[in-house]
């Protein structure tokens, strides 16, 4: 009987298991919703739960376009995993808040959503005229250095467009990233259907005064209207087509230097927060045994590579640890949102009652114009003595003071004697010869010429650009460091960021940013090392404290590029 209650045990928890996985998730595609615009509500389930959502939650004012639906099976270490969903293309034609209750499918149900629906705007007049139109905005007018500011391009389309392109915006006082995969939408202006590509970028100003983001130019080919269509067969193939390229009108910002009375660093964002958290969670104190207490910094619209080391106090009776921090980064519809984490392992040295100390982060907050400290408390830790170990310290041992009277001389025979002196001269002369024999080894060494150093630079730049033609991010960066390791000046260098600080091209550091968010960012489209293998040849590190004159004379031997 005891065996049944435990089989019926074992099978109850996996039922039970089973459903804790399910989980049913609410999310949209995009931040900024305007009136009259669709977006794309998305409802997945994951995990073996049944039944269909419960449409008849949405709330009244959202009209649904259109629906549909997924399904994926994975099988991932041996265990099935089952995601499905359901996409809805909804659209608002008033603005305001839409509170979206939970939305259940079988058992399970996810959690409220709060929706804005901004104001509409009028990007295009409509009507038989006004097929095509391009629009260029920011989300400010004036911003501070290093601030991020969010750039966005929308195309609209009310016609059928061929071999269309659309360029890159490229400036030289700012750093620029595409933020995320582009949205499409819809909307409707005086009874005209667009469809609309909408592209957002975020920019870091790093120069105050005037920035003028250049237009971008969209080009493609359209129907020509004013010259029929053929009627046969192959009417679609054959119609007429015109060239049209548009272009954006310069957005114009106003670049703020950084205030008289902001704190270092500086780190103007929107938000800031410093989050612990300690392993094992509810650790118990003991002399001599680490725990590991982990420290993150949160930010809102800050370039990962901004983000300091967090400065901790001696603490009396604390030894403190420090791995390599672990930079990361997420992009949405409203920027970057940048992670710095460190992980400390903490070793109590003494027992007793110890304070640790207040962790702080001087930031500006860029939507009040006014400076903030993240700060973690200080708290107390109570410490237990460890092991028990003798209370004695222990003692060198004395050699007992001899009286030189009481000691008789060493009888040697003399025999005895001759051999050892003829055995230690023999070893010394050894000794001597072997030692000559090195020395002229290694001056031979010297005055030989060198032909490990100089291939040394060559063949590390080598690794880098095959592992770009690889399009390896992991083993780019490993060569990067590398060849850091390998350059004078660069050999305190230990991290992407840290290169990126050191190099004047700015085309180089953006390139670096992007090979770091996809080794720590989500893998949203597989990383080419073709555009960092272009710039290979810019890779030099910037000249620090150096006083030496520019020689007039070219190098005798041209670097190996």
């Amino acid at each position: 009987m005891s065996n049944l209650c435990k089989f019926a045990t074992v099978v109850l928890l996996a039922i039970w298991s089973g459903q804790a996985l399910a989980l049913v998730s609410v999310t949209v595609d995009r931040t900024d919703i305007r009136a009259g615009e669709s977006f794309n509500l998305d409802i997945r389930v994951d995990g073996a739960q049944e039944g269909e959502p419960d449409l008849a939650a949405l709330p009244e004012g959202l009209r649904l376009l259109r629906q549909s639906r997924y399904q994926n099976h994975s099988l991932v270490n041996g265990q099935s995993q089952s995601v499905r969903g359901w996409k809805l293309e909804l659209v608002a034609d008033e603005p305001g808040t839409y509170a979206l209750p939970p939305i259940a499918v079988g058992d399970d149900a996810s959690r409220p959503l709060s929706l804005t629906i901004n104001d509409a705007v009028d990007p295009v007049a409509g009507g038989d005229n006004t097929l095509l139109e391009i629009r260029a905005s920011a989300d400010v007018s004036e911003a501070y250095v290093q601030q991020q500011v969010i750039y966005s391009v929308r195309l609209y389309r009310a016609v059928q467009t061929k071999y269309a392109s659309l360029t890159e915006p490229d400036l030289d006082q700012a750093v620029i990233e595409k933020l995320g995969d582009d949205h499409q939408f819809e909307i409707t202006r005086n009874g005209v259907r667009y469809l609309v590509l909408e592209r957002q970028y975020a920019l870091f100003p790093q120069k105050s005064g005037e920035l003028v983001i250049p237009p971008v130019t969209f080009s493609a080919e359209i129907p020509d209207t004013a010259k029929p269509r053929s009627d046969s067969i192959f009417g679609s193939f054959l119609s007429r087509t015109r060239p049209v390229t548009m272009k954006t009108e310069p957005v114009r910002i106003q670049v703020r230097p950084r205030p008289a009375n902001a704190g270092d660093p500086w780190l103007p964002a929107k938000k800031i927060s410093l989050e612990q958290s300690w392993q094992p969670e509810s650790p118990e104190y003991t002399v001599g045994k680490p725990v590991t207490w982990t420290l993150t910094i949160r930010a809102e619209g800050v370039s990962e590579s901004l983000l300091p080391r967090l400065d901790i106090a001696p603490t009396d009776g604390i030894n403190f640890y420090r791995d390599q921090p672990q930079i990361k980064r997420s992009v949405s519809g409203a920027g970057v949102t940048s992670f710095h984490q460190e992980k400390i392992a903490l070793v109590p040295t003494r027992e007793g009652d110890i304070s640790l100390p207040e962790i702080q982060l001087s930031w500006w907050n860029v939507i009040t114009n006014e400076p903030e400290v993240a700060r973690i408390p200080a708290s107390r830790i109570q410490v237990e003595p460890g092991a028990a170990v003798s209370s004695m310290a222990p003692v060198e041992p004395v050699a007992p003071a001899l009286d030189p009277a009481l000691v008789s001389p060493l009888q040697v025979a003399p025999a005895a004697t001759g051999y050892w002196q003829f055995a230690a001269w023999g070893f010394a002369t050894l000794w001597l010869l072997t030692l000559g024999w090195l020395l002229m080894i290694q001056k031979a060494r010297k005055s030989m010429p060198s032909t490990h150093t100089p291939a040394a630079r060559p063949a590390t730049r080598k690794a880098i650009r095959a592992a770009c033609r690889a399009n390896d991010p992991q083993a780019t960066a490993t060569a990067l460091l590398a060849w850091c390791q390998s350059t004078p000046g660069g050999q305190d260098i230990l991290t992407l960021d840290e290169l990126a600080a050191h190099l004047d091209s700015t085309a180089l550091k953006r390139a670096l940013m992007d090979l770091e968010r996809h080794r720590y960012g989500p893998a949203r489209e597989p990383w080419s090392g073709t555009r960092l293998a272009a710039l290979l040849p810019a890779l030099k590190l910037r000249q620090r404290n150096s006083r030496a004159k520019p020689s007039p004379l070219p190098p005798l031997y041209a670097p190996n590029r």
